[in-house]
């Protein structure tokens, strides 16, 4: 029997970060806000966590200028063209799978309010594909007041475990 097709993301203790491309950003991240809840954007320096930039979007908050989470940076490894998870698209405007789009858009702007850095294992389930990877959410503010942007850092994780459905066919 097919599994049916969802997400899970499935909170992990930020201090577990994994792996170390993720590990390595968090660390960074933590060591450059200091005692502040949160990193000011301007103080972003992409040479110190270069190896981590092809798995990070920036995310930044709706304003009145411009409704929806709009996608300022996305690396080569979280970019999706197919999907639209491209850098000036909005995240609400992505259209391949509905209940994808639902889940970044509502995870997105828990983690605005959170205002604080999480750290998730997440399994997706599409058609005949099964998609495992971590996300690290590190919040940023442009004025220190409150957190108007995300970095959003994901990595494709080995499954733990592999089955095989009665449908999957051996090549």
């Amino acid at each position: 029997m097919r599994m049916a097709d969802g997400i899970e993301a499935v909170r992990r203790p930020v201090e577990t970060v994994e792996p170390a491309t993720l590990r390595a950003l968090y660390e960074w991240w933590n060591r450059a806000r200091g005692e502040r809840p949160w990193l000011l954007h301007a103080e972003l320096r992409p040479w110190e966590f270069a190896a981590a930039l092809p798995h990070i979007a920036l995310v930044e908050r709706p304003s009145p200028e411009r409704p929806g989470l709009y996608l300022r940076l996305v690396g080569e490894e979280i970019r999706n063209d197919r999907f639209g998870y491209i850098r000036g698209n909005l995240v609400e405007n992505l259209a391949e799978i509905e209940w994808y789009r639902d889940h970044l858009v509502t995870r997105y702007y828990a983690a605005l309010a959170e205002a604080a850095p999480s750290f998730e294992a997440v399994r997706v389930v599409h058609e005949h594909k099964r998609i495992y990877y971590n996300r690290l959410i590190l919040p940023l503010s442009t004025d220190g007041a409150e957190v108007d942007m995300l970095i959003v850092a994901t990595v494709n994780v080995n499954p733990p475990d592999t089955w095989l459905d009665p449908e999957d066919r051996l090549a």
